[in-house]
């Protein structure tokens, strides 16, 4: 097996048909699991059960923070799927991973995604603190390709 690094990553972002719309700095939510089947079966020697794999399902929604800032095209995105508008609201899109030399290091491609919602941060009047959003995002599948 050959030594490998770990991989790290010091910022993330959203990219839509090639087009970086969004950096974040949280990501949370990637998930697969393979469903698992029991087959019982009657032996002479008693009963047996054997564990083989079912379906494959991605765990359909991941969410992401971010600061708040101009770029309105995350926003935009979601009104069109509140608008119902499915059929330019469901995009397929990646998520990369950058590490400190800004170089990417993983990507996971997400098929037919939209975001289904948008929570800002907590507001104080006079605070300093930078506004933050967190998104969430369904989909319907999901690829390591990088």
């Amino acid at each position: 097996m050959a030594n490998e690094s770990p991989v790290s990553a010091s910022r993330f972002g959203i990219s839509v048909d090639g087009v970086q719309i969004a950096s974040f700095s949280e990501l949370q939510g990637i998930s697969t699991e393979v469903d698992v089947i029991e087959h019982i079966e009657s032996t002479d020697d008693g009963v047996r059960v054997h564990k083989i794999p079912g379906v494959t399902r991605p765990k359909g929604e991941v969410k992401f923070k971010m600061a708040m800032g101009t770029n309105l095209e995350m926003n935009s995105w979601l009104e069109e799927s509140q608008a119902g508008k499915m059929d330019v609201a469901r995009k397929s899109c990646s998520l990369v991973m950058y590490d400190a030399e800004n170089k990417p290091v993983a990507r996971f491609y997400l098929e037919n995604a939209w975001p289904i919602k948008c929570t800002l941060s907590p507001l104080r009047a006079g605070g300093s603190d930078v506004m933050q959003q967190e998104w969430s995002l369904t989909f319907e599948t999901i690829q390591r390709v990088l």
